[in-house]
């Protein structure tokens, strides 16, 4: 029995040994990266070569952006061609990745610095054989592109292909665009189709999109298809979907999205009606995204619920000081709520409206209202601002 006890006891020993070492691993895996990013601001780029070339060949699940600050630092380091090819393993090895999009940036700024004497892969080959297609309404030329697209070629190149295929017109270009926004034939590229389809002008894109946002469950490919209707400009299904929409985060970026499209009396009429009972404060960010300024104004005039009545007031803010600034200016002078008071301060702050702030600081009477204006003019960067200090300071020279 004791040998039972004992064997137990070794057991979770060990296995609390592994889990201290698994770990102690993971933070030294954090760690190593925290240090790499160090070496970037010190701009030692030799160091931090070493620093991510290690996390790569580790193989953690920091791989994809270790590749891409090992580029990084490659460039920064004057060894361009070993940048492009790391950048190069970042595009095989992670097509999917979020740092795809910054390296595909990074690329094209180490070609420029490079220029004529830059190495010419066969991707870059690819890349100037499909734009010499974007011209061409031949129907030899679309074919190319759909073969491309059903072909073994990179992510890089598919998507470039598609944004040729989606400029043609071709009836058969949209169909394999929309087959592949689908999820067809490609999940890694789904989510370009849908973005190219959301671009591409077509009177048929809303009917596919539509399609797709019904049948599908992942919440990333329906957020996508909310942007696409967005920059297809239709705003009557963004509309209709925020109404039905029953999932909270969808319907908020769906709120949000009719913001961008400046439907700002829409969500007016959304904030009054009860169903929307839970989304007030997105939708006065919508308005205020809009740059809706006279309908938050006209909320606050009549919003009896104090914590949306500053949240209207704070989102003027974002709102430019031309058009928000006399409204608010209005507000500060007319309201004796101090609540009121504090949310137009922090809204001028936002705006970076030193004139309208200063005004605050010279004429408020009161101590707390006026620090927290004093407090947030220092933080703004104007002339008027700057005159203002400077006079404060030679008065106690």
């Amino acid at each position: 029995m004791n040998r039972v006890k004992t064997l137990k006891k070794k057991t979770t020993s060990l296995l609390l040994a592994a889990a201290m070492c698994s770990c102690a691993a993971v933070y030294a895996k954090d760690n190593e990266y925290a240090t790499g990013q160090k070496q970037l601001d010190q701009q030692n780029w030799q160091a931090a070569q070493k620093t991510f070339a290690s996390i790569v060949k580790s193989k953690g699940n920091k791989h994809d952006a270790a590749l891409y600050w090992l580029a990084y630092a490659q460039f920064k380091g004057n060894q361009e061609q070993q940048a492009l090819n790391t950048l190069k393993r970042l595009h095989n090895q992670f097509p999917d990745s979020r740092w795809v999009d910054d390296a595909e940036a990074l690329m094209v700024e180490i070609k420029d610095k490079l220029g004529d004497s830059a190495e010419i892969d066969d991707d870059e080959m690819k890349l100037y054989a499909i734009d010499s297609l974007l011209s061409s309404s031949n129907q030899r030329a679309t074919e190319i592109l759909q073969k491309i697209l059903s072909g073994n070629s990179s992510n890089r190149i598919k998507k470039r292909a598609m944004f040729v295929l989606s400029q043609s017109g071709d009836p058969k270009a949209f169909k394999a665009i929309s087959d592949i926004a689908i999820g067809k034939n490609n999940d890694a590229l789904q989510i370009y189709a849908i973005e190219t389809l959301g671009i591409s002008g077509e009177k048929s894109s809303s009917k596919v999109l539509k399609e797709i946002y019904q049948k599908s469950s992942s919440k990333k490919v329906k957020g996508k298809v909310l942007d696409s209707f967005m920059m297809a400009g239709d705003s009557t299904t963004l509309i209709s979907l925020a109404k039905s929409e029953s999932d909270k985060e969808l319907k908020g970026k769906t709120i949000s999205l009719i913001g961008v499209m400046g439907e700002s009396t829409v969500l007016v009429s959304m904030y009054k009606d009860k169903s929307f009972e839970g989304f007030k404060g997105k939708i006065l960010e919508g308005i205020a995204i809009g740059d809706g300024a006279e309908q938050l104004q006209n909320i606050v005039e009549t919003e009896t619920e104090q914590k949306y009545l500053v949240k209207a007031i704070e989102k003027m803010g974002i709102i430019n000081a031309r058009k928000a600034g006399p409204i608010l200016v209005d507000l500060y002078s007319k309201r004796t709520e101090v609540e009121v008071k504090h949310a137009v301060i922090k809204a001028l702050f936002i705006q970076s409206n030193g004139k309208a702030m200063l005004e605050i600081v010279k004429q408020e009477k009161d101590p707390a209202l006026k620090r927290q204006a004093l407090k947030y003019l220092s933080m703004m960067d104007s002339d008027e601002v700057l005159d203002y200090f400077s006079k404060v300071l030679e008065q106690g020279a």
